[in-house]
């Protein structure tokens, strides 16, 4: 389903950039009901508790470090609980 929306998306933004006079509105139409795909279909068969947290938007802080490299911050979803390893660029 993920892979149909942000194919939608991609022939929207191609058809933008080819810039065809008589298909005036069909790229943004293509563009915003691939969005919509892909957000209806995360919400209706992604289990995570929070409905933000199923289209992606989480919320995430920093727990703590890794124990092995330094530099990797490990961040936690305040709604859902999943976590992720990032690097902490800086400098």
């Amino acid at each position: 389903m993920k892979w149909i929306a942000w194919t939608v998306v991609l022939v929207g933004g191609l058809l933008l950039v080819v810039d065809i006079p008589v298909l005036s509105y069909v790229p943004y139409i293509l563009m915003i009901s691939g969005v919509l795909i892909h957000i209806s279909g995360s919400l209706l068969f992604k289990k995570h508790h929070h409905p933000l947290c199923r289209i992606g938007f989480h919320q995430f802080e920093l727990k703590s470090y890794d124990q092995e490299m330094k530099s990797f911050g490990i961040y936690t979803c305040k709604r859902c609980g999943k976590t992720k390893k990032a690097v902490k660029a800086g400098g």
